[in-house]
């Protein structure tokens, strides 16, 4: 995979005036970096057809992040983050329908020297915080963008107090930790993220079963029927028909499949 292959294949740009202006000699390895989470990303279901969804709709740019790896190496957060601005897509100098991506790589955001000594982390200290699970979190925000259906400040639709609010607090964010987890559970990991709000908690075994967790809130069904019903279109059929042991939106078609079967039969029984 080269960057010339990302661009024309996946519509996946990299901006190299800001590579040199932040990797300097470094900049080789970390397109390199990217390059491997990419990869990654291509041999699961969850992460192709994100790709897919991005590649019908627009660009993605990947940019350095290095003001965040700096925040976060002294607040002893993750020093390595991500963030897609949530909004309308820009258009870009070529003319194309394009969604920034802020994105650094473990091991290159690590080499930044921001001159104080600070406890360090690694992805294996965090759920769902690989590189590669950490792209898909962001590509499905810029699928959504490019595609109309994000909307950045969209609350959950439950009580302030209730477990998936404090969790999630907005769709968008429910969504990408959602799909981040079942991409992360298809790769076989059985380490993933509980919460948006909260990075550093995992997902206890319980709330691992996909029937579990889409029946734990009644808000739950709603958020993915709608996930499902929007652009991208295919996207949750998509997505449903990854192989993780951990797919809710699988979860959520088959017991809407039982649901329409056990309609037609009352519809179609004797005596009707």
């Amino acid at each position: 995979m080269t960057p010339e292959m990302m661009e024309s294949g996946f519509h996946v740009h990299f901006m190299p005036s800001y590579l040199t202006i932040w990797a300097g000699t470094d900049r080789a390895r970390y397109i390199s970096e990217v390059i491997q989470a990419f990869v990654m990303m291509m041999k699961r279901l969850a992460g192709w057809a994100l790709l897919n969804a991005v590649r019908q709709n627009g660009h993605v740019v990947l940019l350095p992040n290095v003001h965040e790896c700096d925040l976060n190496g002294q607040t002893d957060a993750p020093y390595y983050v991500s963030g897609t601005s949530i909004g309308a897509p820009i258009i870009a100098p070529w003319g194309a329908r394009t969604v920034n991506i802020q994105f650094s790589p473990s091991i290159s955001c690590a080499t930044v020297d921001i001159g104080i000594k600070v406890k360090r982390k690694t992805a294996m200290d965090y759920p769902v915080f690989e590189d590669d699970e950490r792209l898909v979190h962001e590509f499905l925000h810029a699928a959504r963008i490019l595609a109309g259906t994000a909307r950045s400040a969209e609350k959950i639709d439950a009580d302030k107090n209730s477990t998936i609010y404090r969790r999630y607090e907005t769709k968008e964010e429910f969504y990408a930790t959602l799909v981040a987890n079942i991409y992360t559970s298809e790769k076989g990991k059985t380490v993933l993220r509980q919460s948006y709000v909260g990075y550093t908690n995992a997902m206890s075994e319980q709330e691992m079963d996909s029937d579990r967790f889409l029946n734990s809130d009644k808000a739950i069904v709603p958020l993915i029927e709608k996930f499902c019903n929007e652009r991208p279109t295919g996207l949750g059929l998509s997505i449903a028909n990854s192989p993780a042991k951990f797919n809710p939106i699988r979860a959520y078609y088959l017991k809407k499949a039982e649901a329409d079967r056990v309609l037609k039969e009352k519809a179609t029984a004797p005596g009707r």
